[in-house]
């Protein structure tokens, strides 16, 4: 027991006091418990307690246990689970209090280690190669945030350029004619990023196409997994519109080869819409009054209103390394908003009131920290394992993606419903016949109901039909992403209830729903046009319920949907629609009461003698899975058939102009090519039940089919 009269004791003298309260608690506890466990354990005088922290209104030994219970997670004794609640971990039930002295010098070690690795060392020196990639030193990152406050300070703070100082570049009225230009792009403009840009800025004059290079420049800072090289490249080629010549300055061209975080894939396929919004804030913010700007420069909250006045629908990574370039000592390190979440949730305890906006709360709690520790990275080691990541995955473009899950709504028997599920906050899927399925079947077990209630579906439509109710009323779970497509708009929701099942009443069959929190409008819907080609060709075909694999990485980066809380429970308190789904409405849950309506999925049944498109069948058939996903697709497609032709001579040539489609618009990878002397061969066997099959042989010859069939070479 610790001595009364010793005063309030310190962080180390309350470790084990925290693990024997954990104990007695049966092993997880709130705050309040566990300190008022120890306070009853130790004898704590009403002083010792009382005796608050700077001004309150925590205590001091308020303070130092939380303290404590943050160094007994480094030490792996104990877990926040969830904000609020601690749980003793195996070690903690087996520690003994003679080995608390030896584990917490070890977080000692290592935090003074981490320390250590910030100091400032010479260029090329000190570099971590934790996750392969050797991080640029102390020095290079400061170089780096040197270079955009340099920027920011001449081309907000006044018109000067950062590239030639002494000419008015960053004026209003040449920003926004950048933003009209990158808004508008020409309809012709095409290939690459930088071509596209190119055409964008044809007839702009020269200051314009300075502005653009130097909003390229500011984009590129930040990255270090782009070679300085590309970096060089892409800022030339757009100076090159120009009709004199600017060189950049030798400081601002050394720090290309810096960077300080992974920007990862998303940062990289979206630079267009990236740069796009750089110029928009610009605009923006040279159309202030030059007071609000002078303000925002010197006050990170100020910036970020500003910033933040420019919607940000594919550009949330662009913001992120924005307010870092320019406060570098408040804003975090990562694009991820999953990690300022994990950040806060586990530092929770260290600041007396949580505002409720992640940024702001960070803030707060780095502040507290690095006044007792020292400088902090949060996404290295020790610290970034207390937050509850592997180091593996705490930089950007090396973490895990949130499984994810399109759900097509936009046409059920003539009715587009997509508009009632974004208003209700619901999706589902309608098996008019069927009883109410249990969750967590098997798929034997599904098949079995599917056979009873459809007995005269085909193999290959009984395999569609359980795969569907198998992904729908098991394999989705509760936070998982959901995607839903009408016309040219992608919507993006979080999936917020379990499944239930309402009975068919008059016009409107049984169904199976489950609650979604859709993100609002301005968020959470995105054009087709804002997603890679992957992305476009995965919300292709007609399937119902499709798993959407790493493309739900990439929607979910492009709408910043990162905030699962550690539990796992979905976070309500972003932009979502306010449906009030949370929770199943009384009115659904009675079968005679009409319900809500609901998003069909009794599926067109696909020809009757089209295989199922596995991944085993594509390996036979020597050709990309995807590929034949999509063909097979496109052949269920309802269409009539040819006028005087069978069945049969109508699969074929739909399958040849489906070959034709796909060889003419993903040449390098719908097929794999066999290089031979006699050119390149593309061998298609399928073995259908149809008994029909085709070899096309592309080598200066002519497509020929089984059924006599001769096609031109596509």
């Amino acid at each position: 027991m610790i001595t009364p009269d010793v005063g309030v004791p310190t962080y180390d003298q309350l470790l084990w006091p925290a693990v024997s309260a954990l104990r007695e608690l049966g092993g997880s506890g709130t705050i309040a418990e566990i300190d008022e466990r120890v306070f009853e354990q130790e004898g704590f005088t009403p002083e010792q307690r009382g005796q608050l922290h700077g001004d309150g209104p925590r205590t001091e030994i308020e303070y130092r246990l939380a303290w404590a219970r943050t160094h007994l997670k480094m030490m792996g004794l104990v877990d926040n689970s969830s904000r609020g609640v601690w749980t003793l971990l195996e070690a903690g039930w087996s520690v003994d209090e003679t080995d608390i002295p030896a584990m917490n010098l070890e977080v000692r070690r290592a935090l003074s280690a981490a320390r250590a690795k910030r100091t400032p060392t010479p260029a090329g020196v000190g570099a971590d190669p934790a996750d392969g990639v050797a991080e640029p030193a102390a020095v290079g990152r400061e170089a780096v945030y040197a270079a955009a406050r340099q920027v920011l300070e001449r081309g907000f703070g006044t018109d000067d350029s950062v590239f030639t100082p002494g000419r008015a570049v960053w004026t209003r009225e040449n920003a926004e004619d950048l933003a009209f230009r990158l808004e508008r792009p020409p309809p012709d403009a095409s290939g690459t990023f930088l071509e596209k840009l190119r055409a964008e800025l044809a007839g702009a004059r020269d200051e314009v196409v300075q502005l653009a290079a130097e909003i390229l420049f500011l984009h590129y800072l930040p990255a270090s997994d782009i070679k300085g090289s590309t970096k060089r490249v892409g800022l030339r080629g757009v100076l090159a519109a120009a009709s004199r010549p600017v060189t950049l300055p030798a400081g601002l061209d050394a720090v290309l080869d810096e960077g300080f975080m992974r920007v990862g894939v998303a940062f990289k396929t979206y630079r267009a819409q990236q740069v796009t919004w750089l110029a928009q804030v610009v605009a923006h913010v040279k159309a202030q009054p030059q007071a609000v700007v002078r303000t925002a420069l010197g006050d990170p909250w100020e910036f970020r209103a500003l910033v933040d006045a420019v919607p940000t629908t594919t550009a949330a990574g662009q913001r992120r390394t924005l307010l870092r370039l320019a406060f570098p000592g408040v804003f975090l390190d990562s694009l991820r908003a999953d990690h300022l979440r994990a950040i806060v949730d586990t530092f929770a305890d260290e600041v007396d009131v949580l505002t409720g906006d992640d940024e702001r709360d960070f803030a707060a709690i780095r502040a507290v920290l690095e006044a007792r520790e020292g400088p902090i990275n949060f996404l290295r080691p020790p610290w970034v394992q207390v937050w509850g990541r592997d180091a593996s995955t705490a930089e950007p473009g090396a973490a895990a993606y949130r499984p994810g899950w399109l759900v097509r709504g936009a046409n059920v028997f003539g009715r587009n419903l997509v508009p009632e599920w974004l208003r209700d906050g619901y999706c589902s899927i309608t098996l008019p016949d069927y009883p109410r399925v249990e969750v967590g079947l098997s798929r034997n077990a599904l098949a079995g109901i599917v056979r009873t209630v459809e007995p005269e579906l085909s193999p290959a439509q009984e395999k569609t039909r359980v795969a569907l109710l198998d992904r729908f009323l098991t394999r989705m779970k509760l936070g998982d992403l959901v995607v839903t497509v009408n016309e040219s708009r992608v919507h993006v929701g979080v999936l917020a209830g379990e499944v239930t099942w309402v009975a068919g009443v008059e016009a409107t069959p049984a169904h199976h729903w489950r609650a979604v929190h859709w993100l609002d409008l301005d968020t959470g819907a995105l054009h087709r046009s804002d997603l890679s080609d992957t992305a476009q060709d995965r919300l292709s075909g007609q399937a119902v319920v499709v798993e959407l694999g790493e493309v739900a990485r990439e929607i979910a980066d492009l709408v910043g949907l990162d905030e699962i809380d550690t539990a796992g429970a979905v976070d309500t308190t972003g932009p979502f629609i306010d449906a009030g789904a949370d929770v199943i409405p009384a009115e659904l849950a009675v079968a005679d009461v009409v319900p809500r309506p609901t998003t069909v999925v009794v599926e067109t049944p696909p020809l009757e003698d089209l295989p199922v498109p596995t991944v085993e069948l594509a390996g036979r058939l020597l050709v990309d899975h995807d590929w034949l996903v999509e063909t097979v697709e496109l052949l269920r497609i309802e269409s009539c058939p040819l006028p005087g032709s069978t069945p049969t001579s109508f699969v074929n040539v739909r399958f040849v102009s489906c070959c034709r489609y796909a060889a003419s618009s993903r040449q390098k990878r719908s097929m794999r090519y066999q290089r031979s002397r006699s050119g390149v061969s593309i061998f298609v066997r399928c073995c259908l039940p149809l008994r029909f099959s085709m070899i096309a042989i592309i080598s200066g010859a002519a497509m020929v089919l089984p059924n006599g069939l001769n096609q031109a070479k596509p």
